[in-house]
């Protein structure tokens, strides 16, 4: 990762910078403040983005006198979903660990942050302190910077308090018996209490939380990735644990009986997240006590003043509270009730907050409506394929087809000419992997779909551009963009592209394929295609998986059985490396009893050379994908760099239509990193795609280091039209009317600061 370094003002102390998550400075920043005598919150370390799904992180630094670190703050950053384009800005855990003297500097700074960031929505910051008086400054503090109180809190505003000033036994003898008798009994039984250390333990620990969210009745929001937060865990054990509820009678991910996460918030520690099973077989275990009791030992060690239960409700089991079953079991542990939290936001640009909050009653308005609007039985709407994340088949971007009003009404034509100009400026780069052909079996993209979604953008002026059109804006920082500019991609080099380019060809709309060439070659056919086949033609219906340590057992009774099986085979092999993938792939064809063809059947075929080179007369340009679409990532230095550079000279020995481009297989945020992005520079290409959702616009103004252009974003294509005008519109015209609406108000801001 590259540094993201802005000098925003200065001001007494000194001064305030921003920096991206993984950079140097943020590393050296944490490291001089411990040093200091001051750690961080969890949420304002680096990594914390890791953990959590969907956001960036920055963090605000206030430097001294003597330009050392002063004090800082962690930042996430997440997508707005009511106004695309826009930004919301979090800050969590704020308030313990900032010193009295830097409060009101803190407060400045991330106003100012909200206010020169482009396109900043919302900032919401959680301030978090057990001392009333410390909140009640906060919130004069805060005021005077323009935020208002929220009218609830994101997480919690009220806890059970448990004080860590007595000793560890004396902690545990102000429990009930009832609670030292049960943390006790595990000693007889199979069970053992352990941190978490293997982050294949993600899936178990999702799982896990659906469950516990189902028993409530609560909907489950799936906020966090288990293995990145394992992986938090390991790095930062001053400041996060992950631990876990393990029987010893067992192996593989279902010993995992439940989970506890302490995080640490700059004077005390939180019970933040945990779930548990309810084993048949061992009704008398309790899962939750020990797992707490873990944390307030941890808490008391790591030099936490307190320890927060995780909030708490005033219902109890009884009184219908859907949660007050969990709130009395915390009462086990505390019986002080306090204050703790409260949500102010910040909302620099009015009109577009004023714009959220109507596409969010909208929606609220109509979701009922809607509901007894649906169709009952099968629906018109095209049903599209789940549009494959990396190699593993599962669902990823705007696929859902709710009939929503909203929606619709964007959709129309006569509303195209304002969501055009409402998305000056914007380039989105859409990607596209398989086209449905039914007499193959194949689920993919409707090319009819396709073909409708081109004449819509041809028939209200989108630009269609080519990836080296895409480039030029880079590179001459933005050039001419009056109008929304759209450019198309699709991945691995099936056969199926040849079918659409001319639809392509047909509104003259550029298109690149991304080619995996060891696939094209013959070399092999694509590994989640192999599992496919396996299954569709399996003998026998049990087996066991190994990978590493972990060994599972799989059986079905019906072909609905079958394909969930399938399904979660994809998903864990798709991050493991391709040596031990493919030892795992001939064991399960063994076991399944299938002989793999040794080319692909037609359902699974790749694009030939020969169409390769007619769909280039049709205007099709193509880059290389690596050689035989390996995780980068998961792959040796020397594996690596071959992937990235024979994939780049056979495709130019095959085609004069190559481009300098190249597309990371899977394209997730892990699936590459520093190295990989020096490695593709290092080949000759001009830029690189990624799978993570975003616009190419603001990437012309230079953000994001000399590196950015070699992970450039690309969102998933929708095949209906109200998801793809979502995107390609943006939203964006007050882009241009705000910075003159609030130039005053931001140049006194300024002035203030």
């Amino acid at each position: 990762m590259t540094s993201d370094r802005t000098t925003l003002v200065a001001e007494r102390p000194s001064g305030v910078e921003v920096f991206r998550d993984g950079s140097t400075e943020w590393e050296a920043c944490e490291r001089a403040l411990a040093a200091s005598g001051v750690r961080l919150p969890l949420p304002h370390r680096a990594g914390w983005a890791g953990a959590r799904r969907g956001v960036e992180a920055l963090l605000v630094v206030l430097r001294s006198a003597n330009s050392s670190c002063a004090t800082a703050i962690g930042v996430h950053a997440a997508a707005s979903r009511a106004v695309p384009g826009f930004h919301l800005l979090r800050v969590e855990r704020f308030g313990e660990a900032v010193p009295h003297a830097l409060r009101p500097a803190a407060v400045a700074a991330l106003a100012e942050v909200a206010r020169r960031r482009p396109r900043v929505l919302r900032l919401s910051v959680e301030v978090f302190s057990r001392d009333g008086e410390a909140r009640a400054r906060f919130a004069d503090l805060l005021t005077q910077a323009g935020f208002t109180r929220a009218a609830s809190t994101r997480n919690w505003d009220r806890t059970l308090a448990l004080d860590l000033q007595p000793s560890e036994s004396d902690l545990f003898a102000s429990f009930s018996a009832t609670v030292r008798r049960t943390i006790r009994s595990g000693a007889k039984l199979p069970v053992q209490v352990r941190s978490i250390e293997d982050r294949r333990l993600g899936d178990r620990m999702e799982a896990l939380s659906r469950e516990t969210f189902a028993r409530t009745g609560a909907r489950y929001q799936a906020l966090w990735d288990w293995g990145g937060v394992v992986e938090l865990s390991q790095r930062i054990p001053d400041a996060s644990r992950l631990v876990g509820l393990f029987r010893t009678d067992g192996t593989g991910p279902d010993t995992l009986l439940g989970f506890a996460w302490g995080v640490w918030n700059g004077e005390s520690v939180s019970y933040f997240a945990g779930a548990s099973s309810r084993p048949s077989d061992l009704q008398g275990v309790g899962i939750a006590h020990p797992l707490f009791w873990d944390l307030i030992v941890w808490a008391k060690r790591a030099g936490a003043t307190w320890f927060d239960l995780g909030g708490v409700t005033a219902g109890t089991a009884r009184s219908g509270d859907p949660v007050g079953g969990i709130s009395d079991f915390k009462r086990l542990f505390s019986k002080e009730t306090v204050a703790v939290a409260e949500d102010w936001v910040l909302e620099p640009y009015v009109l577009p907050a004023r714009l959220a909050a109507v596409v969010r009653r909208g929606a609220a308005w109509l979701g009922p409506l809607t509901s007894r609007l649906r169709p009952r039985g099968p629906t018109a709407h095209r049903t599209s394929p789940p549009e494959r994340a990396g190699a593993g088949g599962r669902p990823t971007g705007p696929v859902n087809r709710s009939p929503n009003l909203l929606f619709r009404l964007v959709a129309a034509d006569a509303v195209a000419p304002a969501l055009r100009a409402l998305g000056r400026g914007l380039v989105s780069i859409f990607t596209l992997h398989r086209f449905a052909n039914p007499e193959q079996g194949v689920v993919g993209h409707d090319p009819a779909a396709l073909r409708d979604q081109l004449a819509y953008l041809r028939r209200h002026r989108y630009r269609l551009l080519g990836l080296t059109d895409v480039l030029r804006l880079i590179e001459d920082d933005g050039g001419d963009r009056k109008a929304p500019a759209v450019a198309f991609t699709v991945d691995d080099g099936y056969a199926g592209f040849a079918r659409v380019a001319p639809i392509f060809a047909e509104y003259d709309c550029p298109v690149t394929l991304f080619v995996t060439t060891g696939f094209v070659d013959g070399q092999l056919w694509l590994w989640w295609d192999r599992v496919r086949y396996l299954f569709e033609h399996a003998q026998r219906s049990s087996f066991r998986l190994g990978l590493g340590s972990e060994h599972r057992s799989y059986q079905w009774a019906t072909p609905a059985e079958r394909a969930g099986v399938k399904d979660d085979v994809i998903h864990r092999l798709e991050w493991v490396d391709a040596p031990e993938r493919e030892a795992a792939i001939i064991a399960l064809s063994e076991q399944l009893d299938v002989e793999l063809p040794t080319k692909p059947p037609p359902a699974f075929a790749p694009i030939s050379w020969d169409d390769v080179r007619r769909t280039a007369s049709l205007g099709a340009t193509f880059g290389p994908h690596t050689v035989t679409h390996r995780i980068l990532s998961l792959a040796p230095d020397q594996a690596c760099d071959w992937e990235i550079q024979e994939s780049y000279r056979r495709l130019r020995q095959e085609t004069d239509a190559c481009i300098p481009v190249f597309c990371y297989p899977n394209g997730e945020r892990r699936a590459f990193g520093q190295r990989e992005l020096e490695a593709v520079q290092r080949a000759g290409f001009k830029a690189a795609l990624t799978t993570l959702p975003g616009y190419i616009a603001s990437l012309s103004r230079g953000d994001g280091g000399a590196l950015a252009r070699f992970a450039l974003p690309r969102f998933p294509f929708p095949d209906d039209r109200p998801h793809l005008v979502n995107v390609v519109a943006g939203l964006s015209r007050l882009k241009r009317r705000l910075p003159r609406l609030h130039r005053g108000a931001l140049r006194r801001g300024l002035n203030s600061a």
